[in-house]
């Protein structure tokens, strides 16, 4: 289904999101905001009480557990085994079930009543079919009627309010962040100092800045159709110009 560049143990992902530092560095990305991106994909979808969810690249299952929390069977995967870890604790009182693999390929357990992928859990790859692939796979997981709730950058935000360079100063290490941006990427080196080091550790993050009109072509080619689209968790309507994320449910057509 698709061609790799480079082995997929050398992207970019998977040496950062092992590390205990991302965890640190996104520490602001609260259980109160995976619950109010939850109720924006409920009240737009509907769905049933015990519906069959996927949290597609759950990293350490915030979403996942606030969709537990409400009586869903929830299903979970994630490359990082770093992150699993977190979330196996954070959902042992739950039902979730967690599975590692590579988004890529066909999911565990379809098909689904609702897939969703939040926190701009796409366009990691540099071969655009293989981000391609992956709403392949979406497709062919979902239920016909299923819905595909999508929370994804949005560009032109990203381009308008661009900060080259942010430095964070904590208890026992700075994390220095170094952006840059293409017509194609938006890239951060990120420089990890602590006292008990004379280098920096150094990781990377690299997206691809697809545009609304491209994220909704991509999805509309796969058979699935656009049911809404908002601009941040509060339900506010997309704006291509202010809106701080590009936030796309679509519904699997159903066709025989």
């Amino acid at each position: 289904m698709y061609n790799k560049r480079r082995p997929y143990h050398q992207e970019w992902f998977t040496k950062w999101f092992e590390s205990p530092w991302y965890s640190t560095l996104y520490a602001h990305r609260h259980t109160e905001e995976a619950a109010l991106a939850i109720g924006l994909m409920l009240e737009a979808t509907q769905l049933e009480f015990g519906s069959k969810i996927l949290d597609l690249c759950c990293g350490n299952g915030r979403h996942s557990l606030a969709l537990a929390e409400r009586g869903f069977e929830v299903v979970g995967i994630d490359y990082s085994k770093n992150l699993l870890e977190i979330a196996q604790k954070k959902l042992e009182q739950t039902s979730v079930k967690l599975f590692r693999q590579d988004m890529r390929h066909s999911y565990p357990a379809a098909p689904y009543d609702c897939i969703c992928n939040m926190f701009t859990s796409f366009g990691y790859f540099d071969i655009e079919n293989d981000n391609r692939t992956v709403l392949y796979r979406i497709s062919e997981a979902l239920k016909k009627g299923g819905y595909f709730f999508f929370d994804y950058l949005n560009a032109e935000y990203v381009r308008s309010t661009f900060t080259p360079f942010t430095e964070t100063v904590l208890p026992h290490a700075t994390i220095i962040q170094k952006r840059t941006i293409t017509d194609t990427y938006v890239s951060k080196r990120i420089e990890i100092y602590t006292e008990h080091t004379s280098k920096p550790e150094i990781f990377e993050e690299k997206v691809r800045l697809y545009t609304s009109k491209q994220l909704i072509s991509m999805i509309e080619s796969y058979t699935m159709n656009i049911v809404q689209q908002y601009g941040n968790y509060n339900g506010v309507p997309f704006l291509l110009d202010s809106s701080p994320r590009c936030i796309i449910v679509a519904q699997k057509t159903a066709i025989d």
